[in-house]
């Protein structure tokens, strides 16, 4: 992981004979960013952590139609898991 720091300036400068003269310029500084583990500096990562899909719930009107339970195979199943609440 990176603090990256960008400047921009923009200068124009007009002398006495009417010429002008038109300076930019742009800068840019990265630097790593470190954390301490154990006493030590490491560079500080990034880790994407991607959820696990178990399944998925499909409401539809029209679901407890008994032709379009049999037609599309609709049941009606409860997870084996118990929620504490």
């Amino acid at each position: 992981m990176y603090n990256e720091e960008s400047t921009s300036t923009h200068t124009t400068e007009t002398d006495s004979g009417g010429g002008t003269r038109t300076v930019e310029e742009q800068g840019k500084n990265k630097e790593v960013i470190f954390t301490e583990e154990n006493g030590k500096n490491v560079p500080a990562t990034q880790t994407i952590i991607s959820p696990k899909i178990e399944g998925v719930i499909v409401i539809a009107q029209g679901a407890s139609d008994r032709y379009n339970k049999s037609k599309y195979n609709i049941s009606s199943r409860s997870s084996n898991r118990s929620t504490n609440t």
